[in-house]
């Protein structure tokens, strides 16, 4: 949280033995990225909350926190990969360290590509955090993708990727039945949803709590079987038949910005669960304080209030 020590650790990043081959690899360090929307860590581009007497002060060091860490993780991962390898007798050529890189951001919610080169910042105004939205489909086709299209082009970095992607994939699953069984034995009366088409895909429920054990894949995963089939699939399985540009458009909807989908509502008179706006109780000093709370207020503090309603 300290300044100081965030100063300290970000210098012994940016000068150690490694630094220079981590900057040439095209590894994303944000404690030394130039300032801009496009070079920030997307849950913190705005600058608001930073200015606000005393809150401001538990935000910088918020973002402090959160961009050492991710910057330490980039930067352990790719130095303990590239000395595995010399110790191996290998020696990676500079696209082996390129392709390594690229795995490593989008594995750590970077993603890449010249549409986010050429207009990351008009992107990251209109949709919610797309880096971090295209970095986990970008990681599994890192792996899956042929290398002309996408994938790894490099043997050497796509063996690494795909032990990093086994690893979470097993580990996924070890928790869910771990979970699920533990759970039944408790007498909980669990589930774990394995359609890819339902909304439950991948979460382990017990009770009231729902835990999303993919990592925050299931609804990429889930729109895109959804897409492939032109159907979805209800809470009790049956097959329903639906528009394919139908389940695109709420997908990318349900991406957009506060700001961005907020005007959406207001021009498609509902909202993202077709809740049809009240445009005269929007227009009343309640109403639209409500709307702008919903809209912008803060996630954490909502949800600690609506408990609190709830008690």
């Amino acid at each position: 949280r300290s300044e100081n020590a965030y100063n300290e650790i970000a210098n012994i990043i940016h000068t150690g033995d490694l630094a220079d081959i981590r900057e040439k690899a095209g590894l994303f360090l944000s404690s030394r990225a130039k300032e801009g929307i496009n070079q920030k860590e997307e849950a913190f581009l705005s600058h608001i909350a930073g200015n606000i007497p005393i809150i401001g002060r538990f935000e910088k060091a918020s973002e402090r926190a959160a961009v050492i860490m991710l910057d330490k993780l980039r930067s352990d991962v790719f130095d303990k990969i590239y000395n595995r390898w010399l110790q191996q007798g290998v020696i990676p050529s500079d696209d082996d360290l390129k392709e390594i890189a690229k795995f490593i951001n989008h594995a750590t919610g970077r993603g890449t590509g010249k549409l986010f080169d050429n207009a990351g910042d008009a992107l990251a105004t209109g949709m919610f955090a797309p880096r971090y939205w295209a970095s986990k489909p970008q990681m599994l086709w890192d792996v899956l993708g042929p290398g002309g299209a996408g994938g790894l082009g490099s043997t050497l970095a796509r063996k690494e990727a795909a032990k990093t992607v086994a690893a979470w994939l097993g580990t996924m699953t070890t928790i869910g039945g771990l979970g699920y069984a533990g759970a039944a034995a408790a007498g909980k009366d669990p589930t774990f949803g394995v359609n890819p088409q339902a909304g439950d895909f991948g979460k382990l429920g017990v009770g009231g709590t729902s835990v999303d054990l993919t990592g925050g894949l299931s609804t990429d995963i889930m729109a895109a079987f959804r897409l492939a089939a032109g159907a979805k699939a209800d809470a009790n399985g049956n097959w329903l038949p639906t528009d394919r540009s139908a389940i695109g458009s709420r997908y990318l909807r349900g991406k957009l910005s506060p700001s961005a989908g907020l005007a959406v509502d207001l021009l498609t008179g509902s909202d993202y669960n077709n809740i049809a706006i009240d445009h005269e109780t929007l227009m009343t000093p309640s109403g639209a304080l409500r709307t702008f709370n919903n809209t912008f207020g803060n996630l954490f503090l909502n949800d600690l209030y609506q408990e609190y309603v709830h008690v």
